[in-house]
């Protein structure tokens, strides 16, 4: 979704229409509001990797604009050392070997981080939308 800005709510009219009745979407964003966001918006204005319509989602924003067609549950936010050095490492361009051997240990990082995520903290909210 966070590739799609501005058009956000017409993919979701899209899903909409075609979910059977209480069907579900479920969905891994990055979301606005949070300390990663930050870094994240200074960082996507010198990376022209980049393009300039991909930004965090506002998820209480999306929540607020479509409560008439989608039940939305929070399910979490997640997302810490493992998810940015290892899951994204084509943002920070880590050599692939050099990734394979950091892995266990940032994801031993994270799993042990992950207990106390706030929303403050974390890189992205994992949510599901069911059909209204």
């Amino acid at each position: 979704l966070h590739h799609l800005h501005p058009r956000i709510n017409d993919a979701l009219n899209e899903f909409h229409r075609l979910l059977k009745e209480h069907g579900s979407i479920y969905f891994c964003e990055p979301h606005s509001g949070s300390l990663p966001d930050i870094f994240r918006r200074i960082w996507y204005r010198f990376d022209p990797l980049f393009l300039p319509n991909e930004s965090a989602i506002d998820i209480n924003k999306i929540i607020s604009e479509n409560k008439d067609y989608f039940k939305f549950k929070v399910l979490g936010y997640y997302g810490n050392l493992a998810y940015l050095i290892i899951l994204n490492s084509m943002v920070f361009r880590i050599n692939s070997s050099f990734k394979n051997k950091i892995a266990p240990v940032m994801f031993a990082i994270e799993k042990a981080f992950s207990p106390f995520q706030s929303r403050f903290f974390s890189c992205f909210v994992l949510a599901k939308a069911e059909k209204a």
